[in-house]
C-alpha cells in the first residue's frame, strides 16, 4: 500500500467491465455507501498496480423492480462482464437474468435459496443458513437457552433464516414465538406482546439494522428484558441511533472483519469513518477477486463461461479477512464471530 505522491501508474490491457448495483439510497442506504466505498477503494489499489478495470455504479434503492430495471440499463450503456450487487432484493431478482445471460454476479445476501449448484451467481458472506446455525450454537449451548421467540422480515432472508434457525435449534430448545412483520415496520408492540406472553428466555432476530433498533427500544419500553440476538444486518452503527440504551447486551453475529492496519487508516482518511463495516470488507475482496480471475480471460474477452472457470477454481484468495474459497454453490467460506453491544458499540463478545 502506497498513498504517498508518486506519478500516476500505466494501466495496461483492457479493462474488465463491472456493473455495481447497490442500494445508495432508500431503507439501507447507509450500508449501500459502506460497498461503495470498498469497491472505490479496491479500484484505486488496483490501479496503483497497473490492473484494468471499470465500475458503473447503479442505485436500485433496496427495491426488487428497480434491480430489474438498472440492470437492463447496465447491460445498454456499459455491457458489463461481471455483477456485484448488494442486498436480496437486488440479487435474488437478478438470479436468473444473470444466469440466462451467462454474466457472473458476486452478491452480498444472505438468503438461503440463493444457493444453487454450478451456476453463475457467487455469494460475498455467509449464508442464512450459516448464521442461523452459529446463532443457535451460541443461545443454546453456550448461553444455555431454551426458550427462544424468532422475530423476522417478511422477505426473503428473514423467512429463510427463520426456516434456518428452527432447523439448526432442532430438539435442543423450543421455539416459543414466531412473529413476521413488513420491511419498515415502526410499531412492534402487537408481537412483543405475544412474545411477552410465551415468557422467553432469549430472542433471536432475522432483521434489518433499522427494524431490530425499533424492536430493540420497544421492547424496553415494555420490560422485555431477555437477550436479544441479531444476524449480520445488525453490524451497522446506524442500529445504536435507533435503539439509544436499548442496545445495550444486544449480541451480533458478524462475519470475521479484521483488515491490515494500512488498509484501516487508509479508509479512516478518505472517509472520515471510525466503523470500519463488513460490508465495506467484502465488496473490497469482491472487486480484488474479479480482477484476479480475469486476468486468465483478457484474450477472451472476459466471456461469462471463461470467468465462471476461474471463480470456480478460486483457492485460497487472500482477502482482507481471511483466505477466500467457493463450493459448489458458488457460496464463501465466510467465519462469523460474536459481537455484543456496550456503550454505543460493538465489541468482541467474551462469556
Amino acid at each position: 500500500w502506497f498513498r504517498g505522491e508518486k506519478p500516476a501508474p500505466v494501466v495496461n490491457g483492457t479493462p474488465i467491465k463491472i456493473g455495481a448495483i447497490l442500494p445508495l439510497t432508500g431503507p439501507i442506504a447507509s450500508a449501500g455507501e459502506f460497498a461503495k466505498e470498498g469497491i472505490e477503494l479496491a479500484v484505486e489499489d488496483l490501479k496503483a498496480e497497473g490492473k484494468a478495470v471499470e465500475v458503473s455504479f447503479e442505485d436500485y434503492g433496496y427495491d426488487s423492480k428497480n434491480a430489474v430495471s438498472v440492470f437492463n440499463k447496465l447491460k445498454t450503456t456499459s455491457d458489463p462482464d461481471a455483477l456485484i450487487v448488494f442486498g436480496t432484493n437486488g440479487a435474488m431478482p437478478l438470479s436468473p437474468l444473470v444466469n440466462a445471460d451467462q454474466l457472473p454476479m458476486l452478491g452480498l445476501l444472505a438468503a438461503v435459496n440463493y444457493s444453487t449448484l454450478d451456476d453463475y451467481t457467487y455469494r460475498m458472506f455467509g449464508s442464512a443458513d450459516f448464521e442461523a446455525k452459529f446463532a443457535s450454537d451460541v443461545l443454546v449451548d453456550q448461553l444455555g437457552k431454551k426458550k427462544i421467540a424468532v422475530m423476522y422480515l417478511n422477505n426473503d432472508y428473514g423467512q429463510s433464516a427463520l426456516t434456518a434457525f428452527k432447523k439448526h435449534i432442532g430438539d435442543r430448545a423450543t421455539v416459543v414465538a414466531e412473529e413476521g412483520s413488513a420491511p419498515g415496520t415502526a410499531d412492534y408492540r402487537s408481537q412483543l406482546t405475544k412474545i411477552k406472553a410465551t415468557n422467553p428466555d432469549g430472542i433471536f432476530l432475522a432483521t434489518l439494522y433499522r427494524e431490530a433498533g425499533t424492536i430493540l427500544k420497544q421492547a424496553k419500553e415494555m420490560g422485555i428484558n431477555v437477550p436479544f440476538m441479531c444476524g449480520q444486518p445488525c453490524d451497522a452503527p446506524e442500529l445504536f441511533t435507533t435503539a439509544g440504551p436499548a442496545a445495550e447486551g444486544l449480541l451480533v453475529t458478524a462475519p470475521t472483519n479484521k483488515a491490515n492496519v494500512d488498509f484501516i487508516e487508509t479508509y479512516t482518511k478518505k472517509y472520515q469513518q471510525d466503523f470500519l463495516s463488513y460490508i465495506t470488507v467484502r465488496h473490497y475482496d469482491a472487486i480484488k477477486v474479479l480482477s484476479f480471475v480475469s486476468e486468465a480471460c483478457e484474450s477472451d474477452d472476459y466471456s461469462g463461461p471463461c470467468l465462471k472457470k476461474q471463480l470456480d477454481d478460486v483457492t485460497n484468495f487472500p482477502g482482507l479477512s481471511y483466505q477466500i474459497n467457493f463450493d459448489q454453490n458458488g457460496d464463501i467460506n465466510d467465519q462469523f464471530t460474536i459481537q455484543i453491544a456496550k456503550g454505543g458499540k460493538y465489541v468482541p463478545y467474551q462469556q
